[in-house]
């Protein structure tokens, strides 16, 4: 293997790795402060509504995935306007299905509560799901932070970065 290629390598390794620790810290440290200041009672009533919101961006975490080759082989053969097309279709799409399921959630999310932990949960779980849900729905298509990895290192930077907010 060539240095050059293990060096750029080493660096988006490394810019991921940062990306996954700050993502972690910002948005998994909660139960440790919860339980901190609140108790562990606290701690199962946002884990509920927490949980629930978890599976909202992860509904579209595959279908981002499909977007990042097709950027690779665009970037490869240097056609930056496919690959602001790619970007922007990507990020349409994963709107397109996170929409829906927080909508889901916020009409059948009483429901799906009192059936998994039953219905003494629901009077609070509901409440810091929603708090929790609609943030995440609009910050979170993952789309946008699976395009910015790929993009921080690539030529294409400069190009698309404008898109992400």
């Amino acid at each position: 293997m060539d240095r050059s290629v293990f060096l750029e390598m080493a660096n988006y390794s490394g810019v991921t790795f940062v990306i996954q620790v700050a993502y972690k810290l910002r948005f998994k440290t909660d139960v440790i402060v919860i339980g901190k200041f609140l108790g562990s009672t606290a701690i199962t009533q946002f884990s509920i509504g927490g949980r629930l919101v978890d599976y909202a961006p992860r509904s579209v975490g595959s279908l981002a995935q499909i977007f990042l080759p097709m950027s690779s082989q665009s970037e490869a053969k240097g056609d930056l306007n496919q690959l602001r097309k790619i970007f922007v279709a990507g990020n349409r799409a994963c709107a397109l299905v996170i929409f829906p399921v927080t909508a889901i959630l916020v009409i059948l999310g009483k429901s799906v509560i009192e059936a998994w932990v039953g219905r003494k949960y629901v009077a609070v779980s509901y409440p810091i799901m929603l708090v929790l849900l609609l943030p995440t729905t609009l910050t979170h298509p993952r789309a946008k932070r699976h395009f910015a990895r790929y993009l921080w290192h690539g030529q294409a930077q400069d190009t698309c970065l404008d898109h992400l907010d």
